[in-house]
């Protein structure tokens, strides 16, 4: 039996990131890949990826967990970015794993504010996640 959404041709799947990591002889399905509008998000939900530099931490997520995204101050302060955000994927690196030279990547569903308020932070602090 061939799953619902299957994909049934290579170039469905070509450039596209998974939302996960796949095992030797999986199906790829339209859930597997992350689309550039993730059928779960609502209409004003966007798509933020940023790095966490605890690749151990990002290992205990999964896609559709619910996690807030912190931030680091300058003073050694601690400011909540991006609350109850849905994990909409976890890329792998090219070498397949989850993390890299920088942190491991983490892409979350959020509202517009959200959304640009974390794509802000990322750029300029140290992020980290609080799970639940």
């Amino acid at each position: 039996n061939v799953p619902n959404g299957a994909l049934s041709e290579p170039a469905e799947a070509l450039g596209r990131t998974i939302t996960g990591g796949l095992t030797s002889g999986s199906i790829l399905t339209t859930a597997s890949i992350l689309n550039p509008l993730d059928p779960q998000a609502g209409s004003d939900e966007r798509l933020v990826p940023f790095r966490v530099p605890d690749t151990a931490t990002v290992g205990l997520l999964q896609v559709g967990d619910r996690i807030t995204v912190v931030g680091a101050t300058m003073d050694g302060g601690a400011i909540e970015i991006a609350p109850n955000v849905r994990v909409a994927a976890l890329p792998a690196t090219d070498s397949g794993a989850l993390g890299g030279d920088s942190g491991a990547l983490v892409v979350v569903a959020a509202d517009a504010e959200t959304a640009a308020r974390l794509a802000a932070a990322a750029s300029q602090m140290r992020l980290a996640i609080v799970l639940g």
